[in-house]
């Protein structure tokens, strides 16, 4: 069974949390950043609009884990294809990675090098906020964190 209101609180905490980051990103550059939340269980958590002209289809991930000791960030192989193929024509894909509820690696999708990741299986929850806890096996891209666009600390 599906914890269907921690999920909800748990997207709605990332949302804002990613929405803060990008309007000071973007603010430092004296551009505006919008962003609007899509619907859960979308394969794209947010769209964002830069000065009502560069248009943006972000992802975002919720992680704990010691960044000293792992260099890269998992992304499910079909979430990777789902993002692509539900972007739209004139977006560019990012994924914002929260990291230990401290630091923010962003990625632009269109620009990761493949040839520089881990493909592999990985053993992950079969669905994040079940009280049934099956592990199930999923393609993984292990995304290098040198590869990110910007990165920064959520304060």
């Amino acid at each position: 069974m599906i914890d269907k209101q921690k999920m909800e609180e748990q997207e709605n905490k990332d949302f804002q949390t990613t929405e803060k980051i990008m309007q000071k990103i973007f603010a430092a550059y004296n551009k505006s950043a919008k962003l609007k939340q899509n619907p859960i269980y979308s394969a794209i958590d947010a769209q964002m609009v830069v000065n009502n002209k560069k248009y943006y289809a972000v992802e975002i991930k919720q992680r704990q884990q010691d960044m000293e000791v792992y260099d890269t960030l998992p992304l499910k192989v079909s979430k990777y294809c789902n993002i692509l193929e539900n972007k739209g024509e004139n977006e560019t894909p990012l994924i914002i990675y929260l990291v230990n509820d401290e630091e923010y690696y962003i990625f632009n999708l269109e620009k990761i090098d493949l040839n520089k990741c881990t493909i592999c299986n990985w053993f992950i929850n079969k669905v994040e906020f079940s009280q049934n806890q099956q592990k199930d096996k999923q393609p993984t891209i292990f995304i290098p964190v040198n590869q990110c666009v910007y990165n920064g600390y959520i304060n």
